[in-house]
């Protein structure tokens, strides 16, 4: 009986990496619809911990994928600036944000859809990975220290 060949060919994709390519408008939307929902939740329902929380997230995530832009340390500061400045009217004892507030986090919630619409996949998968990691993002971590502090977010070990 003859033997059958080995095969030497080996496979070569004719697409691109998926992970190269920029992030899907339908995603962008999605992460839209997501950050405005718990900016209306706030307005209608006084500060939530929760969602402020994972507002801030998403300006750490932005300040991340800044990091290959040309104008990155710009923008850096820029969304530093917002965190620092909502931080400041975190501290009050109301539970209710003023409108200065709910202006800042609009703006910083457009800039960062700006920055994920012209980001990859890639990039967008390493930034989400790193945030989870304890000071990968100074004011993101200084800010829900701040929410712990003012009894808004729960601290678990």
């Amino acid at each position: 009986m003859p033997r059958t060949k080995k095969r030497t060919k080996t496979h070569t994709p004719r697409t691109p990496s998926f992970q190269n390519q920029p992030i899907p408008a339908v995603m962008v939307k999605h992460l839209r619809k997501d950050l405005d929902n718990s900016l209306i939740r706030m307005r209608l329902a006084g500060i939530n911990g929760k969602d402020l929380g994972v507002l801030v997230a998403c300006f750490g995530q932005a300040w991340l994928l800044t990091e290959h832009m040309s104008n990155a340390e710009e923008l850096k500061k820029q969304i530093e600036q917002g965190v620092a400045d909502l931080s400041k009217l975190l501290t009050a004892e109301e539970r209710s944000l003023p409108q200065e507030a709910f202006d800042l986090l609009y703006g910083l919630i457009e800039l960062t859809i700006r920055i994920v619409e012209v980001s990859t996949k890639n990039e967008y998968a390493i930034a989400s990975k790193k945030l989870e990691s304890i000071g990968a993002v100074e004011f993101v971590d200084n800010f829900l220290l701040e929410m712990a502090k003012a009894k808004l977010l729960e601290v678990v070990d």
